[in-house]
């Protein structure tokens, strides 16, 4: 019985600490900062911060195939403030020329 009631309150941490998790990735508030682009992957790593200063790194794996936010697939309302935020800041200037590739290559592979 007291492995079970170890074993049931690791899994209840678990479960608060992914839904926590979870929860944080939904909320991203614009405008964006653009922390760097790693130039020594061979997948596209754009690393941004939001207005609360969350963290994000977007990236596209797989031969251009696969989109993550913080390593997780966006949900549709995230790719909806996503492809917004990067236009917005597009716009603004300057822009270090690798973030604003990346950025641009973001962008058309959410216009797909």
């Amino acid at each position: 019985m007291r492995i079970q009631n170890i074993s049931f309150m690791i899994l209840s941490a678990y479960l608060c600490f992914a839904t926590a998790w979870a929860d944080e990735a939904l909320v991203m508030s614009p405008p964006f900062s653009i922390e760097g682009v790693d130039p020594y992957s061979e997948d596209l790593y754009l690393y941004l911060s939001d207005a609360n200063k969350v963290h994000l790194a977007i990236s596209i794996e797989g031969d251009g195939q696969i989109l993550l936010l913080n390593d997780q697939p966006p949900t549709p309302e995230q790719l909806k403030v996503l492809k917004k935020a990067l236009a917005d800041l597009q716009d603004q200037r300057p822009i270090d020329p690798q973030a604003s590739q990346a950025i641009d290559y973001i962008i058309q592979f959410l216009s797909k």
